[in-house]
């Protein structure tokens, strides 16, 4: 019985130092560790069994499969067996800018040697890509803040971007410092042909995406809108769980910007630009090949997702056009859609 007493005593102090491990390494990376920062949006912020925080899902939580090294890249071979990855420690290698934003450059299954690098878990590989968590899907806030953050994103800043500040361990841990809204968002509307009398409800077919660049900044914003919808690109959305359609132009590079294309934003000033479905360099390749087809040509307009992505000037671009300096730098990913008109 005494025995018995004392496993239950030494069980539960193991338990206590390794919950005092855990949080003195974390305030110890908080302190120390070398600051990055990720780009970001929050989701469902509230759960009432861990507190009110925000979650968050990261650019680098799908990784394509063309970014996938060495024994990674082999899972892809059997995606659906998840028993051979699910849950497995990977290696997301990032590459810092000098503003300090992380991109991801490759995911290993292997500790690398040296530079930075985020430590991760796989989920499920999904089509052509890897879904990720790095331990830092949910940061913690004060009561009322987490769910104000997320009316600011859905309203005020809808379309923006919200980068988190991390600070990261040399072996990959990660902990979130602080966050901040880039200035520039995205949004998109569509434009409606007349009903269809044909349909029981009737039916009204997408005629255009109107595409709305707003800064939500303190400082002017420039940006570029090239001829016909130049500046955009339709991209699969990588979280949807049916089969995607490429675009036609996926694998095109847009047209050089020229001094006419340039937008000066001034703070909470927008400017819209108008994609027409019905011009062919925006159709999509069906599930089965063959001839593309506009996004309302589909068979089942539910059965397929998309977003719209802004493309910035390149670098050699810039010095070429007026306001380079408050030109804005990085791509942005719209709200997801489907060819049926309904929006994530």
């Amino acid at each position: 019985m005494i025995a018995k007493r004392w496993l239950v005593i030494v069980v539960a102090v193991a338990q206590v130092a390794v919950l005092a491990y855990m949080a003195g390494e974390r305030e110890w990376i908080a302190r120390t560790g070398r600051v990055i920062t990720l780009r970001t949006a929050p989701i469902d912020p509230n759960d009432p069994m861990r507190g009110e925080y925000a979650r968050l899902d990261y650019d680098i939580s799908i990784v394509p499969r063309a970014l996938c090294r060495d024994g990674v890249a082999a899972w892809f071979d059997k995606p659906m067996d998840y028993r051979h990855f699910r849950d497995r420690i990977v290696y997301a290698v990032l590459e810092v800018g000098p503003d300090g934003l992380a991109g991801l450059t490759a995911l290993i299954d292997i500790e690398p040697a040296g530079g930075v690098f985020l430590r991760g878990r796989a989920q499920q590989v999904l089509l052509d890509t890897l879904h990720v968590r790095y331990g830092i899907e949910a940061f913690f806030m004060q009561q009322g803040k987490a769910r104000a953050l997320e009316d600011e994103m859905r309203n005020e800043r809808r379309g923006s971007v919200l980068n988190m500040r991390a600070r990261v361990s040399s072996g990959g841990t990660a902990v979130l410092d602080d966050y901040s809204w880039e200035p520039l968002g995205i949004d998109v509307t569509f434009e409606r042909a007349e009903a269809r009398g044909d349909q029981v409800p009737p039916r009204r077919d997408l005629r255009a995406l109107l595409v709305t660049l707003k800064n939500h900044g303190e400082n002017p914003v420039a940006v570029v809108d090239r001829p016909a919808g130049g500046s955009f690109r339709l991209v699969r959305n990588l979280r949807w769980h049916a089969q995607g359609f490429p675009w036609v132009g996926e694998a095109g590079a847009p047209d050089k910007a020229t001094a006419d294309d340039v937008r000066l934003l001034q703070p909470g000033g927008t400017h819209t630009a108008r994609i027409d479905l019905g011009d062919p360099r925006w159709f999509v390749i069906p599930e089965s090949g063959g001839t593309p087809v506009s996004l309302t040509g589909l068979t089942d307009p539910w059965s397929a997702s998309f977003r719209v992505e802004y493309v910035p000037p390149s670098g050699d671009e810039l010095p070429q056009l007026p306001h380079a300096d408050l030109m804005q730098r990085r791509v942005l990913r719209s709200a997801a859609f489907t060819p049926a008109g309904a929006i994530d």
